[in-house]
């Protein structure tokens, strides 16, 4: 059992409703608010940290996460998009690389420090220094 705890960026009259359908997703065993924070004890041998704080955001929530930018060196750049938002470890909620900036961004857990999102891309073979980190709201996008 792992909890994880993500603050929310706004809060809603439907946050109790909207909690309880997190229970019904194999592996979310609990799931409750604390203030402006959604908790959520899981099981990880089910569900990944990461892919439960999307189960999250894809009930509507905007959560907000660490942000890490980081540069990325040579290579082709659509193999490096390829490389940076193909299957993300338990620990990265989304990644997502511009070709014409060659910045990846890796928004992760927020007990992720920016050595394990480095890491991360160190892992796909890529070279990134870090640039810039912070705090923002992050939601799904549809389209």
């Amino acid at each position: 059992m792992r909890t994880v705890s993500v603050a929310l960026a706004s809060r809603s009259y439907a946050d109790e409703g909207m909690v309880q359908m997190l229970m019904a997703i194999p592996g979310i065993y609990n799931a409750y608010i604390d203030g402006g924070r959604v908790v959520l004890e899981i099981d990880e041998a089910a569900i990944q940290p990461a892919e439960a704080v999307r189960r999250v955001m894809d009930l509507g929530y905007e959560v907000v996460l660490p942000h890490y930018v980081f540069s990325v060196g040579r290579g082709d750049p659509w193999r490096v998009k390829e490389l940076v938002e193909g299957d993300p470890p338990p620990y990265v909620v989304a990644a997502t690389f511009d070709v014409d900036t060659r910045l990846a961004y890796v928004a992760a857990l927020p007990d992720v420090g920016p050595e394990d999102a480095g890491r991360y891309l160190a892992e796909r073979g890529l070279r990134a220094e870090l640039v810039d980190s912070y705090r923002k709201p992050i939601r799904l996008s549809f389209g």
